[in-house]
């Protein structure tokens, strides 16, 4: 269905936001997603929304995560120059924090190995 960069998010379930670099993908009809000005860097709109969503206290059991977000989100007006600042700054942030999710998952995984192997 696409096959560029947008930031898009589910209206069902957790109703956070994704970031999709440019590749071909495909979003069903419960998501949403936003087509961005070039006065706008997409990795940074993706950090602004998923910052504001995680102080919305949703229920999902009586109501989805809004289609139409544009009233309940707000983005800073700085310029294209600045955002893909923060962006760079804060690349290194993200990638530290993607090893050591996986090196927690490893270590869930060898504790799991260990109690299963501890009683013979």
């Amino acid at each position: 269905m696409f096959d560029s960069e947008l930031v898009s998010w589910s209206i069902d379930g957790g109703g956070n936001f994704f970031y999709r670099d440019k590749h071909k993908f495909s979003i069903t009809n419960v998501s949403g997603y936003i087509v961005l000005k070039e006065t706008f860097d997409y990795r940074f709109v993706y950090e602004c929304l998923s910052f504001q969503f995680k102080k919305f206290n949703f229920d999902y059991q009586t109501k989805a995560h809004p289609s139409v977000i544009e009233t309940l989100y707000s983005l800073p007006d700085i310029s294209i120059n600045d955002q893909l600042v923060l962006v760079h700054i804060m690349k290194p942030f993200y990638e530290k924090a993607k090893i050591e999710v996986s090196f927690l998952k490893q270590l869930k995984k060898q504790k799991q190995f260990l109690l299963s192997n501890l009683f013979i």
